[in-house]
């Protein structure tokens, strides 16, 4: 599918930080059913000043790069935060498909 997807939303971090859980991270770029960003299941999260580019089918993540979707991101500094319910999930995250989130700290 890589080239065909096309996203219209991209979580930004609200605040400075990003997750608990830091640790090296790489997956392949997608879009889930809501038309969020994702790296490989999970809802993606980047820092202030990334963009979706090139109509939604290209992410650029602030001081990582510029990616297309269907493609892989390398390692890049973050973590997981896993919600055991969709009520437990931010407000501001309940926009896309999923209860987990991938969040970049590069």
């Amino acid at each position: 599918m890589a080239g065909g997807q096309v996203a219209t939303r991209l979580l930004v971090w609200t605040k400075d930080g990003g997750s608990k859980f830091e640790a090296l991270m790489s997956g392949r770029l997608g879009v889930d059913a809501l038309g969020c960003v994702t790296l490989d299941d999970d809802a993606l999260v980047v820092p202030r000043g990334s963009t979706l580019e090139d109509d939604g089918r290209k992410v650029s993540i602030k001081g990582v790069g510029t990616f297309p979707l269907g493609n892989d991101l390398p390692p890049t500094g973050g973590g997981y935060e896993e919600y055991a319910d969709r009520s437990d999930v931010p407000a501001g995250r309940q926009v896309c498909a999923g209860t987990n989130f991938a969040v970049l700290t590069p």
